[in-house]
């Protein structure tokens, strides 16, 4: 079976539903970008339902060396995370998290650091951050789309191009703050299978931009994360999200027209693929109960492929740049829902990414 994202995990055979859920941020402001920004005030509120919920806040860090060590993970655990480094995470930082002595994460670009680009933090300031609990971590020396090739690049030049952007901006934020944690946030959320291999070789775990919650069977190539900005974090959004569980996929599939994908990065004019997932035998998740839906496209037909898999193929038009399978079945646990995201990009006409 191929081993498609690398999501088959070998041999794990836990069956408990212990799940975390890492949450990511950019801004938290009124005053940036609306896709990509979240309120103070929606901010204060997400934090508020963490601790009243009684969940756990723990370092991203802690959660990687769980998973890397094949520990369980204690159930109600929450992460939080920031991208990019941005200014105005300061003051939400030391007004909602600091006062409650939870951990949190920076992930920062050191080039646009270093240039003290209008609306990023200073290293000076990141360091302050890190005194009161933050880790700094890698996004990338500059944020470019780490998965792009240059025009008539092989992949052996791209992967040692992407292997020397990522141990630089890990040796830069090591050199100005002495921390190294190895984890990686793929700006956008852009990764490919051959990617995967370059970080385990390295040692590094990473962070992507597709949604759902962690468990065992997670991949530490490309751990979900809930993003939220724009029309994701409204209250009822968050309330449902923070409380998910991490649906048990063993293996995803992609195929077109009976083919296996070797990828979920797809060519220019490229209809959706269908998505296989297999869960854990013995999980518990009822496959008639699984509801899984598709950017821009709602809801869709799910077929039962047997006692423990189904599949997934969207009705429409799969538009340019990145999209995802979302798909969520309902547990035992009340107003608890498991999730689980499968990326697909589309390429531009041109072959490029798209922002």
């Amino acid at each position: 079976m191929l081993r498609l994202l690398m999501i088959i995990v070998g041999t794990l055979l836990s069956t408990t539903v212990n799940s975390a859920v890492i949450l990511q941020y950019h801004h938290v402001s009124n005053d940036t970008p609306a896709s990509t920004s979240i309120s103070p005030e929606m901010f204060a509120a997400h934090m508020a339902y963490v601790e009243e919920l009684g969940y756990e806040v723990v370092p991203l860090s802690e959660l990687v060396v769980s998973l890397r060590n094949g520990n369980a993970i204690a159930d109600d655990v929450v992460a939080i995370t920031f991208d990019d480094g941005y200014a105005d995470n300061m003051a939400a930082i030391k007004s909602e998290i600091v006062p409650r002595d939870w951990p949190f994460t920076i992930f920062v670009p050191p080039l646009l650091i270093d240039q003290r680009l209008h609306g990023y933090m200073s290293w000076d300031e990141l360091n302050e951050l890190k005194r009161l609990g933050g880790e700094l971590s890698n996004h990338s020396w500059e944020h470019n789309h780490l998965a792009a090739k240059l025009p008539n690049e092989s992949d052996e030049a791209w992967l040692t191009r992407f292997r020397e952007d990522l141990l630089k901006a890990e040796a830069r934020i090591e050199e100005m703050t002495g921390e190294s944690n190895r984890i990686l946030a793929y700006p956008y959320g852009e990764f490919s299978p051959q990617m995967l291999e370059v970080l385990s070789e390295e040692g590094f775990a990473a962070v992507g931009q597709q949604s759902g919650a962690v468990g065992e069977l997670s991949e530490l190539g490309h751990l979900p994360r809930f993003p939220f900005g724009g029309p994701y974090g409204t209250v009822e959004d968050f309330h449902t999200k923070v409380r998910t569980l991490a649906m048990p996929v063993e293996s995803v599939v992609l195929k077109n027209k009976g083919e296996v994908l070797t990828s979920h990065i797809l060519e220019y004019g490229s209809a959706w693929p269908q998505a296989h997932l297999t869960l854990q035998e013995g999980s518990g998740v009822d496959i008639s109960g699984i509801n899984c839906f598709a950017s821009g496209l709602g809801v869709q037909a799910v077929t039962s492929d047997g006692e423990h898999s189904f599949s997934v193929l969207a009705d429409g038009a799969l538009q340019v740049g990145r999209s995802r399978y979302n798909c969520t079945a309902g547990s035992n646990q009340r107003h608890r829902f498991y999730w689980f995201s499968v990326p697909v990009v589309q390429l531009s006409a041109e072959g490029s990414w798209v922002d």
